[in-house]
C-alpha cells in the first residue's frame, strides 16, 4: 500500500502528490544516476532525480512527461520547501548512542556501526 503526501507549493501555485522513496525506488535512483554518470549527462547530482520519482502528480496530473517537466520549471522556493518536508516527515534511525567512560567519567556521544558484526556476530 503506498501513501502519498500533500504539499502545496505556494510560490508555483501547485499541489504536489509525492511519497517517501523506498529501497527499490532508491536502487532506481542509483542505476538512473549510474547511466547519466556513463552518458555524462550528470547535472543535477541526483536532486531532480530523486524528486522526480517521489513525485506522483502534479495538480492531479500523472503523465511522467509532464511532471518531469514540472520539476525543471518550478522555483527553487518550491523545491527546497518540498525536499525539507520529505525530510522532516521521512523516517530515521538515530544510530548516535551516549556512552560513558568507565576510567573518567566523559561523556561523549558515538555513532553505532551497522556492519556485518552487529548483524552477524557469530562470524567475526
Amino acid at each position: 500500500m503506498l501513501i502519498y503526501f500533500l504539499l502545496d507549493c505556494h510560490t508555483h501555485g501547485s499541489e504536489v502528490h509525492f511519497k517517501l522513496l523506498t529501497g527499490k525506488d532508491e536502487s532506481e535512483v542509483v542505476k538512473i544516476l549510474e547511466s547519466k554518470k556513463k552518458t555524462g549527462n550528470q547535472i543535477d547530482g541526483g536532486v531532480t532525480t530523486r524528486l522526480f520519482q517521489c513525485i506522483h502528480s502534479v495538480n492531479g496530473e500523472t503523465d511522467r512527461q509532464k511532471i518531469a517537466q514540472t520539476i525543471k520549471t518550478m522555483k527553487a522556493l518550491d523545491i527546497r520547501a518540498l525536499r525539507k518536508y520529505i525530510n522532516d516527515i521521512e523516517p530515521e534511525v538515530d544510530m548516535k548512542q551516549k556512552v560513558m567512560c568507565s576510567h573518567c567519567d566523559n561523556e561523549s556521544e558515538v555513532s553505532v556501526p551497522l556492519g556485518v558484526a552487529f548483524w552477524w556476530p557469530e562470524l567475526t
